[in-house]
């Protein structure tokens, strides 16, 4: 399971996945959202999670991942 927590991002930002101090994934959810968007962005985002590390370039993951 992956680690979520809820942080002011941008309006235009759902959610990311970030490496914390020890090197762990850990989720990050926009706290202006409601509950059920963050809901959505996580299961998105935990999508993502076996990518964390292998991937340089999130933009051609994200091309690949939604086909």
């Amino acid at each position: 399971m992956l680690r979520a927590v809820l942080y002011p991002l941008p309006y235009n930002v759902k959610g990311c996945v970030k490496e914390t101090i020890n090197g762990e994934p850990v989720c990050i959810l926009n706290s202006r959202l409601t509950r059920e968007e963050n809901i959505e962005t996580y299961k998105h985002e935990l999508k993502h999670e076996k990518d964390f590390g292998n991937v340089e370039d999130v933009s051609k993951l994200e091309k690949i991942r939604h086909k």
